[in-house]
């Protein structure tokens, strides 16, 4: 079927408006994608959290979306979480090498349940399989997930980090052609199509 949520819809749109034609989008493991972005001089790979580490090794289109991120649970657990110390005690669902990753690292945490993509980690919470995963919650309720039982799924109202999230370049893209899409960005934010097309994906 067709690929759908707010970034894709966002991306497609500045695709559109700069004239790329067939351009096709895949979904694929964040290794992979990391992997392609640094090797293939016309990579692009949409959203990721902006860090002073990406903006050095690639070109950034930024902000698709500002947000903070929160630890989930399944509603039916017996998981208690006031503070980020409390979620050290369980373990966490995490995309290796993710931000949430080295965001939790970086606050000390050691126990974690790797997976290849953010679906695999939902649906491993979802089963059960794993007590905590730390998401944005516009991710979670975007229409991305919809054929996943993600109202299964409860936030804990304690968040650990807070994010811008960018477009990712190649670092040989044209500087010419990252300002086009810098300047439809915001454009689309400018004209309000940018908020119509969240409150489409995002149900909070």
């Amino acid at each position: 079927g067709e690929l759908k949520g707010f970034s894709v819809e966002v991306v497609n749109l500045i695709l559109k408006r700069l004239g790329y034609n067939d351009e096709k989008i895949e979904v694929v493991p964040w290794a992979r994608a990391m992997a392609t972005l640094e090797s293939e001089p016309n990579a692009i790979v949409f959203s990721m959290a902006y860090t002073p580490e990406r903006a050095e090794k690639f070109k950034l289109v930024y902000p698709m979306a500002i947000a903070k991120t929160y630890f989930f649970t399944h509603k039916d657990s017996k998981v208690k979480i006031a503070t980020v110390e409390d979620a050290k005690k369980y373990k966490q669902g995490v995309v290796k090498d993710f931000s949430q990753h080295k965001n939790l690292i970086k606050q000390g945490f050691t126990d974690f349940d790797f997976s290849p993509d953010v679906e695999t980690m939902v649906q491993k919470a979802i089963a059960k399989r794993i007590d905590v995963i730390s998401l944005i919650p516009f991710q979670l309720y975007s229409s991305e997930f919809a054929h996943l039982d993600v109202k299964s799924l409860r936030k804990i109202d304690v968040s650990y980090a807070e994010s811008r999230h960018a477009i990712g370049f190649n670092k040989a893209f044209p500087d010419s052609e990252i300002k086009k899409w810098q300047t439809e960005l915001d454009k689309i934010k400018a004209s309000g199509e940018f908020d119509r097309i969240f409150k489409k994906y995002v149900k909070e």
